[in-house]
Parts: C-alpha cells; sequence; structure tokens
C-alpha cells in the first residue's frame, strides 16, 4: 500500500516536471560570460535572477514582481518568439552587440530563440527586464537600447 502511494507521488511530481510552463530571459554581453543575466519565470510563479559576475562567480537572487508585471513579460516573451518563427527575413531588425536568448517551455516542448538582432516586441522584453533586474547589472544593455 505504502509503495502504491510513493508511486503515485512519484509519478504526479514527474508529470508536473514535465508538463511545467516556463519563461526564461538571457542577456550575454559581446565578450565572456561576465554580465551575463538570466531570469527565469517559473510556472510556480517564483522569479530567478542568475548573474555572472565572472566566469566562474555565479550569483542568484529570487525576486518578488508584480503578478500584471510578471504576467505582461510573459505574454511579450512568447509574442516576440512567435514573431521571430513566422519571420523568413531578419536583416530589417535591428543587430546589438549582446546576444539575447529567449526560451518558453509548455508541455514538455522548449521554444528558443538567440538573436543579436531584436524585434519589436523583444525590444519590449528587453526594456521590461532592465527596469527588474538589479541596478547596474545589464548597465550595457541600457546604454545601447
Amino acid at each position: 500500500m505504502c509503495n502504491k502511494i510513493l508511486m503515485t507521488i512519484f509519478i504526479s511530481l514527474l508529470s508536473t516536471i514535465t508538463m511545467a510552463d516556463s519563461i526564461s530571459i538571457t542577456v550575454k554581453p559581446a565578450k565572456g560570460l561576465s554580465g551575463t543575466t538570466s531570469l527565469t519565470i517559473h510556472d510556480d510563479g517564483n522569479v530567478t535572477i542568475l548573474t555572472y559576475e565572472s566566469a566562474i562567480k555565479i550569483s542568484e537572487n529570487t525576486i518578488n514582481i508584480k503578478p500584471n508585471d510578471k504576467n505582461s513579460l510573459r505574454l511579450q516573451t512568447i509574442s516576440a518568439i512567435a514573431q521571430y518563427l513566422n519571420q523568413d527575413s531578419y536583416k530589417s531588425l535591428k543587430s546589438y552587440s549582446f546576444t539575447v536568448s529567449l526560451a518558453h517551455t509548455a508541455d514538455g516542448v522548449t521554444k528558443n530563440i538567440s538573436s543579436k538582432r531584436l524585434n519589436k516586441e523583444a525590444v519590449k522584453v528587453i526594456k521590461q527586464l532592465t527596469t527588474i533586474v538589479p541596478a547596474g547589472d545589464l548597465q550595457y544593455v541600457k546604454d545601447e537600447i
């Protein structure tokens, strides 16, 4: 009986993990890992920011974001990814020195875009990200956008 209960809990946890819905936004400077910042909105609502202070030193912070801001960022990221996937040519998009990676995971499938060329929705996502991330971490992005 106890084994059946444990097995049920294990299967439930496994299905929850594989069906998770999350958003990840990463900004990497032109050279090196130092300054790379990654924000993840987890399916449980938690928001985590990883910042590479150097190639071997990473700081991790869990932050609170207003539910409306979190949902807005999530929808903008999904929209930006969809625009990239529906576009045939990227030459018209403005190119930046940093690289942006946008990812959306749902039902065990991840759609991911990495680009130095940003569409309008991606610019909105990055501008919102610069207001969320602690001051100074994305100064190289603020200077360019």
